[in-house]
């Protein structure tokens, strides 16, 4: 797919990653500390000249609690429902019988989907090791 205003799509993102960290009353600096990522890679995004990357939108959604679809797009609400600065992601609600064999099913038939579901179980390990 092909953006046709490729430079606005980046000013909106921006924009609404800079109300993340004015709102967060954090410098630049404080900012990408916080979510663990290097000057280069927060600063071309808040700057315009960049698309957010998957550690960026994941380092946003887990110290911000800030939806993802809401920084790329603008659609939705701020502030992810399920997850928020102050706690720990918990599910809504318990596991219906038959979502784990979809989850399997899905991993097994999407490697993309697999990827992704490993990429957060390895981070997640990672983040809780003691």
């Amino acid at each position: 797919m092909i953006i046709k205003n490729r430079k606005k799509v980046l000013q909106d993102i921006a924009g609404r990653v800079k109300i993340i960290r004015m709102n967060n009353h954090l410098s630049i600096t404080q900012m990408y500390h916080r979510m663990g990522l290097t000057r280069d890679c927060y600063y071309k995004v808040e700057a315009g000249t960049a698309v957010p990357n998957l550690d960026f939108l994941h380092s946003m959604m887990n110290h911000f609690g800030i939806s993802i679809e809401w920084v790329l797009f603008g659609t939705g609400e701020m502030l992810n429902p399920l997850r928020t600065k102050q706690s720990n992601p918990t599910l809504s609600r318990e596991v219906a019988p038959g979502e784990f064999d979809n989850l399997f099913n899905l991993m097994q038939n999407d490697p993309r989907f697999k990827h992704e579901i490993f990429t957060h179980y390895y981070k997640y390990i990672e983040e809780n090791r003691n």
